[in-house]
């Protein structure tokens, strides 16, 4: 197989999670290629982050009932969904455990039944690296890792039972333009600039870092295989790597480099009782697809939109 269809196949997508950044650029570029677009979104979403090309496309409110979910995947007839919506939390509180259940489980099977009733059975599911805390097989890190591994459980079986064709992508770290999430990267750029110091961790983890136009094909790709070689792909997870893995001190040398001016940095050490992943899981790639975008070259796109 040639590496990365250009060439999408599908004519209708709904993105559920369609206002958080992967979802907003994948839209993005869905809409350039002539795609119809439909989003899921709730009352309180920023859907202001969709305005570029917000007339081009339809958005469906989830209210919490299962009916607002039946209507929009009976109106929008996607040809695939694309699940990225969820609820993140890093450590939980006994007040999170209803958010997270809702979000990442309860909203998903919603959305299943939903599908099911419409005879739509071609679902892209979003995970997460930290579903696999050392381990090449699922072990959760936390309980926002074990509800995303929960729903991955669940949609394995309704794959079972009525033949749904899903493959799960998982996440790293992403990051491109009009990226508004105050995340790593975004620290290590404003304490560069503004001469602060950078609180870091003194294990200095590795990290997988993807550029979102990576991201992005990654899904394309995925609605592509989905569609036309469901058999190879179907119930597998892929890694969408940035195909270079850092730690956190080399990635702060290539910021380094590229913005030339040092960084101050102060190392801080764990809690004994905190986890953390300090080599990411090392699944396979998509087929067709591989990160054209090293992190060399996606640093100083980064730098160049960065406000």
């Amino acid at each position: 197989m040639k590496t990365f269809i250009r060439e999408i196949s599908v004519k209708s997508v709904l993105i559920t999670g369609i206002t958080c950044y992967i979802g907003c650029e994948l839209a993005r570029s869905l809409v350039k290629k002539g795609v119809s677009v439909s989003g899921i979104v709730r009352n309180d979403s920023q859907v202001n982050r969709l305005s570029p090309f917000q007339d081009q496309i339809s958005l469906f409110v989830s209210d919490g009932t299962q009916t607002s979910l039946d209507v929009a995947v009976k109106k929008s007839e996607p040809d695939v969904i694309i699940h990225l919506a969820g609820y993140y939390v890093w450590e939980h509180t006994p007040a999170d455990e209803a958010l997270l259940i809702e979000g990442n489980v309860a909203f998903g099977m919603r959305l299943l039944e939903a599908a099911r009733k419409n005879g739509i059975y071609r679902i892209i599911n979003t995970g997460s690296h930290f579903q696999y805390f050392e381990s090449e097989q699922p072990s959760p890190i936390n309980r926002y890792a074990q509800t995303k591994q929960d729903f991955a459980d669940i949609l394995y079986e309704y794959s079972k039972d009525y033949d749904f064709q899903f493959l799960n992508l998982i996440i790293f770290e992403s990051y491109g333009p009009r990226d508004w999430r105050n995340k790593l990267i975004q620290a290590i750029v404003q304490n560069q600039r503004s001469g602060g110091t950078l609180t870091i961790v003194a294990s200095d983890p590795v990290m997988d870092f993807a550029y979102i136009d990576d991201i992005v094909d990654a899904y394309i790709q995925a609605a592509y295989l989905l569609q036309n070689s469901p058999r190879e792909v179907c119930g597998n997870s892929y890694a969408l790597t940035g195909g270079e893995r850092k730690s956190i001190s080399e990635l702060i040398k290539i910021f380094e480099k590229i913005g030339g001016k040092s960084i101050m940095t102060e190392k801080k050490e764990d809690p004994a009782n905190v986890k953390r992943i300090h080599m990411p899981w090392n699944g396979p790639t998509l087929p067709g697809w591989k990160p054209k975008i090293s992190l060399y070259s996606g640093i100083k796109r980064f730098l160049r939109d960065f406000c």
